[in-house]
């Protein structure tokens, strides 16, 4: 889905880039593989996980966080096919901003989620806590699409595209809790590295040992925590074009290691 975002943001953000007809080509193709790479990742995700217990709060938050990504994806076609400035396009509009928002939360939450490894505590029973969770998850979200649908309601969906509108700033509804989040998250993610190899030079003193599991943590915390949509704002700010086929590519992977 979010592959699939990227498509529809610089379609709407044409007067910022100039795009050729070579690189929107380009574009389309990369955002449709990675479209159909993430359904596959997630689709596979959410099999494996009807067939394996969900004991852990991580395993929890992963299961949240894939089925909020295939529902964006599923509503992704809703909205592609809607009529812009109708009431089924506000609507689409009202549920991908709430679909996302519940993707960015997840990726939160599982950060959070890190951090309460480092101090384990059990203060509330399990039940609580995936209820605490959920709420996470799927509640935030809620609030804040609905505080924006009351506010400025009226800008959704008013622009060629099926989503929040840069009329009074109504786009930040979304960009606001995503810079955050992405905030939040790079500052737990560079805290586990620096824990975890800590940890491993206490354990073996071997440094180049050590910096080569940091890589392979790095690389399956980068997707699982969403840092992969800090590429994502060159999109909305139109920045360098380099930055945005990044974006597209590595965005891609975001589904494969909830697996």
């Amino acid at each position: 889905m979010i592959h699939c975002f990227v498509h529809q943001c610089k379609n709407g953000l044409n007067h910022l880039v100039h795009l050729s007809e070579s690189d929107e080509d380009k574009m389309i193709k990369l955002t449709v593989t990675g479209c159909g790479f993430s359904f596959v990742g997630t689709m596979l995700t959410l099999c494996l996980l009807c067939f394996l217990p969900v004991g852990s709060d991580g395993m929890f938050i992963l299961s949240n966080m894939s089925v909020s990504l295939l529902s964006a994806q599923i509503a992704f076609i809703g909205a592609e096919n809607s009529n812009p400035n109708g009431m089924v396009c506000k609507s689409s509009t009202a549920i991908l901003h709430y679909l996302f928002l519940c993707l960015q939360f997840s990726s939160l939450r599982y950060a959070l989620h890190l951090i309460g490894k480092l101090k384990p505590h059990n203060l509330i029973d399990k039940s609580q806590k995936k209820f605490t969770i959920i709420l996470f998850v799927w509640g935030l979200p809620f609030l804040v699409v609905a505080i924006t649908a009351i506010l400025r309601g009226d800008t959704y969906g008013k622009d060629e595209l099926c989503w929040l509108s840069n009329e009074h700033g109504t786009r930040w509804a979304f960009l606001g809790p995503v810079v955050i989040i992405q905030i939040i998250n790079w500052i737990v993610f560079i805290m586990m590295l620096i824990t975890r190899m800590v940890v491993d030079l206490k354990k073996n003193g071997n440094f180049l040992l050590a910096a080569k599991k940091q890589v392979l943590t790095a690389c399956s915390l980068i997707p699982v925590l969403g840092l992969t949509w800090s590429l994502g704002f060159s999109v909305t700010t139109g920045r360098s074009m380099i930055l945005q086929y990044l974006f597209v590519f590595f965005t891609s992977t975001q589904a494969v290691p909830t697996n």
